[in-house]
């Protein structure tokens, strides 16, 4: 199964009080990941599961205790489950590796 991720990142830089303004908000950010494919989630097996995993890596990539980006934090917004048979493959890839597929 995979699952389409959409998360969105703060600006963490900021005085405690603007945090969730608009200017300290990106973007909708979106990414498909799933068990199968990525070892990194291979344990995973609720949405929730996912969604934590999700925020973990990226927001403590090498210690559990220290945020990897002082000035940036990762939330997810929603995991959706994707069905198989909506998936097409190579559409998430990069241009060349999904022509190169055929």
């Amino acid at each position: 199964m995979r699952y389409f991720v959409t998360y969105i990142c703060f600006d963490t830089s900021v005085d405690h009080k603007l945090l969730g303004t608009a200017d300290t908000m990106g973007y909708p950010e979106y990414q498909i990941v799933s068990p199968l494919e990525n070892p990194a989630y291979a344990d995973c097996v609720t949405v929730s599961d996912i969604e934590a995993r999700f925020e973990r890596l990226r927001n403590y990539q090498a210690n559990h205790n220290e945020v990897t980006f002082t000035c940036c934090t990762v939330k997810v917004l929603r995991v959706e489950p994707l069905e198989e048979s909506w998936f097409v493959k190579g559409w998430d890839q990069p241009q060349s590796a999904a022509h190169a597929q055929g």
